[in-house]
């Protein structure tokens, strides 16, 4: 696990993607105005996939515990109440964790389109000055 993550890594350059695209330093052009709010809505569409990402793996590893739990001796009623505990927990988990993780998805990919329609109002002003910008956002 470690090693994918340093592969990817060294694959695949995070900057501005993942991390800091510097906010906090003063804007001198339109473009760089566009470019940090493109940024912000690529932020919130890589945290939704990863949400996303998660969600399928907490999926697939609830699905395994309720098709195959760790207890598998049903002869004796204590690994059988022992097995019933483990699969309903995971269906409580399951069903819990994919509302909120589903939610939370939505909402990023709300924000993310939020940015990136900012940025494209931006550039429409940009290149037809005659309508207002106000009216854009």
């Amino acid at each position: 696990m470690i090693f994918l993550v340093i592969a990817l890594n060294l694959i695949f350059n995070f900057t501005g993607i993942l991390f800091d695209n510097k906010e906090y330093e003063p804007n001198n052009e339109i473009p760089e105005i566009v470019k940090k709010i493109r940024l912000l809505g690529v932020l919130f569409n890589n945290i939704a996939i990863i949400l996303f990402l998660i969600k399928v793996f907490l999926n697939f590893i609830s699905f395994y515990l309720l098709v195959k739990p760790p207890i598998t001796d049903a002869d004796n009623e204590k690994n059988l109440v022992n097995s019933l505990t483990v699969r309903i927990g995971a269906s409580v988990l399951l069903i819990f964790l994919v509302q909120i993780l589903f939610k939370v998805f939505k909402y990023l990919l709300r924000v993310a389109a939020f940015y990136n329609a900012r940025a494209d109002a931006i550039e429409f002003h940009i290149k037809d000055s005659k309508i207002d910008l106000d009216k854009l956002m």
